[in-house]
């Protein structure tokens, strides 16, 4: 699928002075977020015109097919529910940590008593499926304001259909064993289009013992320098011909970022580069 959209949005929803940080917080979201009673899925998911989750400085970019009820890149969720189900394609908005992470006044993240951030039912947070089939980038994140920005680091958790497929395995995957894992690919692509990778692995067996990240994880996205685009890529040691057998679903919560100086070749905040449609292609 070919998707475009137009990025001329005006400037970025807050304004800031370079070299601020920016928190992800969907709460401050200007696209529209409603949720599913029951599932706790973002009521845009299967809407073919939806294109974009856009909050602060951030595009986190959604794709559809709704005659297939399928959807990849990024979809939001305030599913508190981690159980295990039988009926994943339904119930596939969950995390592990039962919520979206907690901010204090002050803007950063709130801990409680042993450094682990604190989770509500009440903070939306993202769900990402970034399967290689759907996509090159098929988890991918733009800035809405045609500055570039130096990644500072995110929350990732496991989704809790990848979580229970790791730890039991079920028709069509495996239960991890020796020597399997789950890792999480965090890209960050410069002006010119060189890129880094920080890796991060989600789910492990060594040693005799199966290791799952159950609740949100700080990574350091440092390491990615002054980047254009984020995205996101995952791999499992459990895959086939068609890829990966552990659906390939993650959540993320509060990235944060550094604005840069901003482009010369701006206008009215958006880069000159950028003032024509975004163009990207799936795989």
């Amino acid at each position: 699928k070919l998707l475009l959209f137009a990025i001329l949005s005006g400037m970025a929803a807050t304004a800031m002075a370079d070299g601020d940080i920016i928190t992800l917080d969907l709460t401050k979201a200007t696209t529209e977020l409603t949720f599913n009673a029951t599932t706790g899925a973002w009521d845009g998911t299967f809407n073919d015109d939806e294109e974009v989750i856009e909050s602060q400085c951030f595009l986190f970019l959604h794709n559809s097919m709704s005659d297939y009820q399928t959807w990849w890149g990024f979809t939001a969720s305030n599913s508190a529910d981690n159980a295990m189900r039988d009926n994943y394609i339904t119930y596939q908005y969950s995390n592990m940590a039962k919520g979206g992470i907690l901010l204090k006044e002050d803007g950063t993240v709130d801990l409680d008593e042993h450094g682990a951030p604190k989770c509500s039912a009440s903070v939306p947070y993202l769900v990402a499926y970034c399967s290689s089939m759907m996509a090159a980038h098929p988890a991918q994140i733009i800035f809405n304001d045609g500055n570039n920005y130096e990644p500072q680091g995110c929350y990732v958790n496991l989704n809790s259909w990848a979580y229970y497929t790791n730890q039991d395995g079920s028709a069509m995957r495996r239960a991890f064993t020796k020597g399997d894992n789950y890792t999480l690919n965090n890209h960050g692509v410069a002006q010119d289009e060189s890129a880094d990778t920080v890796e991060v692995t989600l789910a492990k067996y060594d040693n005799g013992d199966l290791t799952l990240n159950r609740g949100w994880r700080y990574v350091d996205l440092t390491p990615l320098g002054e980047v254009s685009e984020i995205y996101f890529s995952m791999k499992s040691t459990d895959a086939g011909a068609y890829g990966d057998n552990t659906p390939d679903y993650f959540c993320l919560d509060k990235l944060q970022v550094k604005r840069v100086a901003s482009d010369p070749t701006a206008v009215n905040g958006i880069a000159a580069d950028s003032r024509e449609n975004i163009r990207y292609d799936s795989a």
